[in-house]
């Protein structure tokens, strides 16, 4: 979606009688917001590891890893099958030893870990049962609520720094909800529930992955185009399909002309580029050399963004 606006009331006078001004126009981009301790693992080879201690664990450990996994590659935009699932005896890693999760982390080749372990899953139970509020062939139905504590702790691991990132003690109650027009012993509702524990459980690692996973939010930035002008079309083409480095080699070629407007708005727009990209000191520079040129109302909004930027990183 775009949405296009005059510059200023100084540009829409000249506008009005040219016909051949410049005009914002805004593009819309997801931008990831991170919380806490959590990090990007876009670039970075990353593995979810489950520990177990028998053979039924094993199976348990793994429903959780795999929904943990599939979680963070559908949060974190992530090709599907990107982050591999292990699974380990606690003899062939030590999740409180950094030594041990580096060497294994090297073994693996990923730099990123994510180790499940310390599994506690409780026993079934029933929180209640009673008439539920609808008919089916003249019969009312009775409604089961089956019930299962489960609880797992999570350890993030960064390989880079050989340092644990966090972990956490995650614990959660497993509810299953039964109909039947038959009233249900305890023997027969627990069967019941365990024949469907573990998609229960992948749910439950899909959940998880929500306490590592980024907020997205939708920024627009405006940038200024001469929409009778090629050159500045197909630069502002390229920006649309996100080619910043293609859209800033035409604007650099325009920030140095006679008209003054022009090589302004045009230093401006390859300013937004290099912010976009995170060069955050170049687009400081460009943006400077723009407002010496000509002033105009969107470039204070820019400069906000980007001293934010210089700020927070010189306080790291």
């Amino acid at each position: 979606m775009k949405k296009t606006l005059l510059l200023l009331a100084f540009i829409f006078a000249i506008l009005s009688i040219t016909s051949c001004g410049p005009v914002v126009e805004s593009i819309y981009l997801d931008s990831m917001n991170l919380n806490g301790e959590n990090v990007i693992l876009q670039n970075r080879n990353t593995a979810v590891v489950g520990v177990f201690s028998s053979k039924k664990d094993s199976a348990i450990v793994a429903q959780m890893a795999l929904g943990l996994s599939e979680g963070l590659e559908t949060d974190f935009i992530l090709p599907e099958n990107s982050i591999e699932v292990f699974m380990n005896h606690p003899k062939d890693i030590n999740v409180n030893n950094v030594n041990s999760l580096y060497k294994y982390s090297t073994i693996s080749s990923n730099d990123v870990l994510f180790v499940m372990d310390s599994l506690k899953l409780g026993h079934f139970s029933m929180r209640k049962n009673y008439y539920f509020d609808m008919v089916v062939n003249n019969n009312n139905l009775y409604q089961y609520n089956v019930i299962m504590p489960v609880e797992v702790r999570v350890t993030e691991y960064d390989a880079d720094n050989m340092t644990k990132i966090q972990h956490k003690v995650l614990i959660d109650t497993l509810s299953w909800v039964l109909a039947s027009a038959n009233k249900l012993s305890e023997t027969v509702a627990f069967k019941k529930a365990n024949d469907q524990l573990y998609p229960s459980l992948n749910y439950f690692g899909l959940t998880i992955a929500k306490q590592y996973s980024p907020a997205w939010t939708t920024k627009s930035y405006d940038f200024i185009v001469y929409l009778s002008d090629d050159k500045w079309n197909k630069a502002y083409s390229y920006a649309q399909n996100l080619n910043w480095g293609e859209a800033r080699k035409i604007w650099m070629s325009l920030a140095n002309t006679d008209n003054d407007i022009a090589s302004s708005t045009a230093s401006y727009n390859v300013a937004i580029t290099l912010y976009i990209e995170g060069y955050y000191d170049l687009a400081e520079k460009w943006l400077n050399y723009s407002i010496d040129i000509f002033q105009f109302d969107e470039q204070n909004d820019l400069k906000l963004l980007i001293d934010d930027k210089i700020q927070s990183e010189n306080s790291k």
